[in-house]
């Protein structure tokens, strides 16, 4: 004989499946919140860049008011090919979202990592920097501006690399790459998301000494006041640069020489000892290719100049290289 139901165990029968409907209800609006507000941060910061902006996670945490962004990339600007300008990993914020109700954005704490920055002078000479639209702004309207409505009180930038392309000197770019080193620099009291965005790329730029730009001359119409002194970053590397490659020494060789012969004029080769030299944009470039365990190759990159080691063009034709064994594949 079956046992009636009593009126606990129906109520617990019902107020199980309640309760997962209201978990599942709730942890879809947090989910829909957090997509509504990526797409609307990827909107705005393309409109003030001028450049398309990705983004590949966001979440907000209510309890602890902090924003979280994953995967954040910048394209380059209008004119300047698809490829990236910005790769930031990840961005910490830490916001008094009571400042919302009376349409402010007040962070109290930010932690921004850009891991690689790609600069790109054009054929014609032209910035891909100065074709941004935070800068042309600046430029045509030269009074400096603060903003009531946007406020970081802390800002730690960390910025891992920056790469610089030169089309301007011929048919193949001069590509240098620069460990730029930035660690938890610590800026304070950054007053408009136009002076963030413009901070943020000064500070990318420096190690590569660029004359001229207009980015600097917008910072300084802004009001930033972070302009690299000099405008020359401390550059710390060792004079080659070296790729770990998952191929076989004969693949790598044979990908060397061809790269060697894209990119300039091969001089001397010598397998059994796995060093190939090469002229390129005349630079004298020493490729030492040595073979590794589990089917892999070290490349390793030297470049000089009248007898003086290059590094950040052996970096740049490191960065080149990887690129054209992805091409590769």
């Amino acid at each position: 004989m079956k046992k009636k139901r009593t009126k606990k165990s129906r109520r617990r029968s019902i107020a199980v499946p309640v309760i997962v409907a209201v978990i599942c209800i709730l942890t879809a609006a947090v989910l829909l919140r957090n997509v509504i507000v990526k797409a609307a941060v990827e909107r705005i910061g393309s409109h003030i860049l001028g450049a398309q902006v990705g983004i590949e996670r966001f979440s907000i945490g209510l309890v602890r008011q902090s924003v979280r962004i994953q995967g954040l990339k910048v394209h380059q600007p209008h004119g300047f090919g698809d490829g990236m300008f910005l790769s930031v990993p990840e961005i910490e914020i830490h916001a008094d979202f009571r400042s919302l109700l009376s349409g402010r954005i007040y962070i109290r704490r930010a932690n921004i990592f850009v891991n690689e920055s790609v600069i790109i002078r054009d054929k014609s000479g032209s910035l891909n920097t100065d074709a941004l639209k935070v800068v042309k702004n600046a430029s045509s309207n030269p009074t400096p501006a603060t903003s009531t409505k946007f406020h970081i009180k802390e800002l730690k930038l960390s910025i891992n690399r920056v790469v610089y392309e030169d089309f301007s000197r011929g048919s193949n770019p001069v590509v240098k790459v620069y460990d730029v080193g930035i660690k938890g620099k610590v800026f304070r009291d950054i007053d408009g998301v136009g002076k963030l965005a413009t901070l943020i790329v000064v500070q990318t730029m420096g190690p590569t000494a660029i004359k001229g730009a207009g980015i600097y001359a917008a910072a300084t119409l802004m009001g930033v006041s972070f302009l690299p002194a000099g405008i020359i970053g401390a550059i710390v590397a060792k004079d080659d640069s070296s790729l770990l490659i998952r191929k076989e020494f004969d693949e790598v060789y044979r990908i060397c020489l061809d790269f060697i012969r894209q990119q300039g004029r091969l001089k001397k080769q010598h397998k059994g000892r796995g060093i190939i030299t090469a002229k390129i944009n005349a630079y004298d470039v020493k490729f030492e290719i040595i073979r590794r365990e589990r089917q892999s190759t070290q490349v390793r990159v030297s470049a000089r100049k009248l007898l003086i080691p290059q590094p950040s063009i052996a970096g740049g034709l490191a960065y080149q290289l990887k690129k054209f064994i992805t091409e590769d594949d």
